[in-house]
């Protein structure tokens, strides 16, 4: 955790000097405000969201700063057949990141990113303000998330919603209202 919280620190340091504001995901969000340490929960990646209108400077900008991204056919994939972009994080351990500019697939299932943007609450990470899902937002998105991934279910996604269930003012019927929309 601590190396990619460092590799996250510098992908803020080069996001937040263009202009972009991301939304924290999954692991980022979680790990300092529902569990007791840094090392209760392993991240595998780092997982961003922006706006589409910035999603090409994004990815250039941690492009400029040494973060690599799929070149070429598979580059044209990402962009056209998905709602993310991953890429690795320079140094001789590369981490994984993804910057997601929607969290749906527009054939499976259509999600308003700009809505759930709208929707995006402070969080600070490493003393830095940048945003999180609300909690119904990301309760509905583990939800699909964990459909999404069939074949690679994760049991901490699963947790995460008991622990996001149980925070104030948590109300099933908006994550169904949400999820239905």
């Amino acid at each position: 955790n601590l190396l990619l919280l460092a590799r996250l620190d510098d992908a803020l340091t080069v996001l937040l000097a263009a202009g972009i504001r991301p939304v924290a995901l999954k692991g980022v969000d979680v790990l300092n405000r529902l569990y007791p340490s840094f090392d209760s929960r392993s991240l595998d990646d780092i997982d961003l969201l922006v706006p589409l209108r910035q999603r090409d400077l994004a990815i250039a900008s941690l492009e400029r700063a040494g973060f690599t991204a799929p070149a070429g056919d598979a580059r044209t994939h990402w962009l056209r057949s998905s709602f993310e972009m991953p890429l690795t994080s320079p140094g001789p351990v590369g981490v994984a990141f993804e910057i997601h500019w929607s969290l749906g697939q527009a054939r499976r299932y259509r999600i308003d990113a700009a809505e759930l943007i709208e929707r995006a609450v402070p969080f600070e990470v490493g003393g830095r303000s940048i945003l999180r899902l609300d909690e119904h937002d990301a309760v509905a998105h583990l939800l699909v998330h964990h459909v999404q991934h069939f074949f690679d279910r994760r049991l901490k996604w699963v947790l995460e919603i008991g622990l996001r269930a149980t925070t104030p003012g948590f109300s099933w019927a908006l994550v169904a209202a949400r999820l239905a929309a």
